[in-house]
């Protein structure tokens, strides 16, 4: 374990440098002034350079000392990686819904205009921090593969609303990529830099590595519009929120589907509950909420960094908890009948997914869902991308 140097104070440190300086020069002449050996010895010794032999020694002995400090101290402000992966299971619940003042809310006109420029060539020369010098190979490099299967969707147990079941057999027929962590503070700044957007609230919590929050249903498409177009892939969105095939043309099926997107809610579901290596835990990884998921009671009502609780079988990180995330596809009641690749494109709401760090354990189950209208932000709802594996 590293010692943290940065809890001694000046004095404990020049005592230390004092007792060893001079002893030394001491030795190297006795005949120097009481006030001239003392001047000398509360010199910072780092950058000291002695004239005398002996006191060479001190001087070296002692900037090694420091230099190791500094060593440590650095490694402090280094981020802390995330925990390696497990191969657990994961899960996701509903939201209670809650009106809370839109932070961030675009009119008509504004989303059709974001979204029609597509064409526009973006800068390319942007300004990146050290810790995300390389924002759109890390983000696609931190996407999981969940492999095309069957499961039984909705409430298993019988601990959520009536609107989770009753539960029935979904197939999908593709395989695809999701995001590892939900989509952080430090990605969508970058899109936000780049695209001239403002950026979101953090409530004071922090940015970094905590997820976006204060982000509509209009908001995410943006991104993964923008983040498609970063890497050269047809865009997943139109001006009105429809999916696009790679040709440009509106589709109801996200296998379809070339660019970034959100994932449907039956993918979602999927993906959280372990995908075909589910060992069919109640929460995202785990029947204990607290192993994986931050909720009211492990939490103080805050966001927390990504990746800090367990994953899922497949890897993935915090789909019980922390933030609700948006889904692709408008809200619609379950019938108990199979289904093969189901997305809804009717009515006015769209689906979140996951629970959050505000809400009870109970919303952060796997079976949990809820709906708001496409505009709405909340300082705990946030998203994860998607893409269709071709």
């Amino acid at each position: 374990t590293l010692r943290d140097t940065s809890q001694e104070t000046p004095e404990e440190k020049t005592e230390e440098i004092e007792e060893v300086g001079s002893d030394r020069i001491e030795k190297a002449d006795e005949n120097l002034e009481t006030d001239d050996r003392s001047n000398e010895t509360s010199i910072d010794v780092p950058g000291h350079e002695s004239e005398e032999a002996s006191a060479d020694t001190s001087s070296e002995e002692t900037k090694e000392e420091t230099e190791e400090e500094k060593a440590e101290e650095t490694l402090h402000d280094i981020p802390q990686e995330a925990p390696e992966e497990k191969k657990e299971d994961v899960v996701c619940p509903e939201k209670e819904q809650e009106q809370q003042p839109q932070i961030i809310q675009q009119d008509e006109k504004t989303r059709k205009d974001y979204l029609e420029s597509s064409s526009q060539e973006q800068p390319s020369d942007m300004s990146l921090s050290p810790s995300l010098s390389s924002p759109i190979s890390r983000i696609t490099e931190g996407m999981v593969l969940v492999e095309k299967g069957s499961f039984i969707i909705g409430d298993e147990v019988g601990d959520q609303e009536v609107y989770s079941r009753p539960i029935h057999e979904v197939l999908l027929t593709n395989s695809f990529l999701i995001g590892k962590f939900q989509v952080t503070f430090e990605e969508y700044d970058l899109f936000c830099d780049e695209t001239g957007r403002s950026r979101p609230e953090d409530e004071g919590w922090g940015r970094g590595r905590r997820p976006v929050i204060n982000v509509s249903w209009w908001d995410a498409i943006y991104y993964c519009n923008w983040l498609s177009e970063k890497e050269g892939l047809s865009k997943a969105y139109d001006s009105e929120g429809n999916l696009l095939d790679k040709n440009g043309d509106i589709t109801t099926d996200p296998s379809k589907v070339e660019g970034y997107r959100l994932p449907t809610e039956a993918e979602w579901e999927y993906a959280a509950r372990g995908g075909c290596k589910s060992k069919g835990y109640k929460y995202a990884g785990s029947d204990n909420s607290n192993d994986v998921a931050w909720y009211d009671s492990n939490s103080e009502g805050k966001t927390q960094e990504v990746g800090k609780k367990e994953p899922n079988e497949l890897g993935i990180y915090d789909m019980s908890g922390n933030v609700w995330e948006w889904c692709s596809d408008w809200y619609g009641s379950y019938y108990g009948f199979e289904q093969t690749n189901p997305y809804s494109n009717s009515v006015s709401y769209r689906v979140y997914r996951g629970g959050s760090c505000y809400y009870i354990a109970t919303y952060t189950r796997v079976a949990s869902r809820g709906n708001v209208t496409p505009t709405y932000t909340y300082s705990r709802l946030g998203f994860r991308i998607c893409r269709t594996v071709s």
